[in-house]
């Protein structure tokens, strides 16, 4: 029996619902969020192995006299928003799980913890991603991990930065993450995972999506963004509990909401592949996760894993790869970009 659509409902399911209802769920508005997934053990390595990070970020800058205290005192989020808001939103190129653009040494900030890792190859988040792209699966290196902040907390210059504003640290836009990859991945089956590390509400600035978009294609972006005229009536605002995690098809309209609370929102957002297509990143590495048919090629060493984000790194750094995505997708002279 097919399920029952709402528009105006949140699709959602317990990670143990019948596999058909959630892959039905998932292909009639484009997401689902199942309830649930990992657990607060999951969890909380992770979280453990950002604090150590920001542990020492935060003692390194006060030795060199770019904070007035190490805040070593204060919890990871009241800690995190102090150092913000002395050193802005420089800690995010420290805690991320990706190469920051326009790098010019090999010694780049990026995050690649042994937890981080594990997180990524977790078997039950991996039992999820199954239901949607099948069991050869491939981890893509197009991942964050976002430390949202309160934006009032946010410097008025990282406000005006739009590689911060609507990006990383701040309210996300409108659009769709295949317009952030090459051509080359057009027909990539690529989903979207969005794991709720803390809870994600209105107020801190959970996920807003545009139910059933992805069933017209690639929408038209100006300078990124989705313009208001494309968005539909309806869109959903899908709060999620910490261990929550949120599959979305590529060519979902969607963004985040400013967060406006006291505290700190964590979340991952992943792609995953099935084996063998494009990640429309070829320029750094992604890696087999799970392989039924290859087990012997999954890779299940985080050391590993670092070295293939150091040694593109390195490349990087020494302008022996191109760091774009391609040739550009959308024009910038159409008329809804006036």
């Amino acid at each position: 029996m097919s399920v029952m659509i709402d528009s105006l409902a949140i699709a959602r399911a317990p990670a143990d619902a019948e596999p058909r209802q959630i892959r039905e769920l998932f292909d009639a508005y484009g997401y689902i969020v199942l309830e649930g997934v990992l657990a607060e053990h999951d969890l909380a390595p992770v979280l453990t192995e950002f604090e150590e990070v920001l542990d020492r970020l935060s003692h390194e800058w006060h030795r060199n006299g770019e904070l007035s205290s190490p805040f070593a005192d204060l919890e990871f989020a009241l800690r995190l928003i102090a150092v913000v808001r002395e050193t802005g939103v420089r800690y995010n190129d420290y805690l991320n799980i990706k190469i920051p653009p326009n790098i010019e040494s090999e010694e780049a900030p990026i995050h690649t913890g042994p937890e981080v890792f594990k997180l990524l190859v977790d078997k039950r988040l991996l039992d999820a991603v199954e239901h949607f792209i099948g069991p050869e699966i491939y981890s893509s290196p197009v991942q964050n991990v976002r430390f949202k902040v309160p934006e009032r907390c946010l410097r008025q210059e990282d406000l005006l930065d739009p590689k911060t504003n609507e990006t990383i640290v701040a309210a996300t836009h409108w659009h769709q993450d295949q317009s952030v990859v090459s051509k080359a991945a057009d027909n990539t089956e690529m989903l979207t995972v969005w794991i709720a590390m803390t809870d994600a509400t209105r107020e801190n600035g959970c996920m807003k999506l545009v139910p059933f978009s992805h069933r017209n294609g690639i929408a038209q972006h100006c300078e990124g963004k989705i313009p208001e005229a494309l968005l539909g009536e309806v869109q959903h605002y899908p709060e999620m509990k910490a261990g929550d995690v949120l599959f979305m098809h590529r060519c979902m309209m969607h963004g985040s909401l400013p967060n406006q609370s006291d505290g700190v929102r964590i979340s991952f957002d992943l792609r995953y592949l099935p084996i063998g297509q494009p990640t429309g990143r070829d320029w750094v590495p992604g890696f087999v996760a799970r392989s039924h048919v290859h087990p012997e090629t999954e890779l299940s060493v985080p050391q590993e894993w670092e070295r293939l984000w150091h040694e593109a790194r390195a490349r990087i750094a020494a302008g022996e790869v191109d760091y774009g995505s391609g040739e550009p997708r959308f024009d910038p002279d159409h008329p809804l970009c006036a």
